[in-house]
């Protein structure tokens, strides 16, 4: 994705319907750059940063979309693992 203008993360391609990622106001498309304060230098980090978490925790997420990055908060669920 850098060769086109994209930065490093991980791509979100769905977001299930009432889970954590769709409260938070993720969506399709979006670019997660930075999960807990820590960058995402590939997509298999996110998941590493997943197991990390307890269900109930709350991190910090940064995203791109569109052109502008945003920032947020993610409430984990219970099935972070998967």
């Amino acid at each position: 994705l850098e060769e086109w203008g994209y930065p490093v993360g991980a791509v979100v391609y769905s977001v299930a319907i009432d889970s954590p990622a769709d409260d938070a106001g993720i969506k399709k498309g979006d670019i997660i750059t930075e999960f807990d304060g820590k960058k995402l230098t590939h997509y298999n980090k996110l998941s590493e940063y997943l197991e990390d978490c307890k269900p109930g925790d709350t991190v910090s997420v940064k995203i791109y979309r569109g052109g502008k990055y945003l920032s947020g908060t993610v409430k984990i669920g219970s099935n972070n693992s998967q």
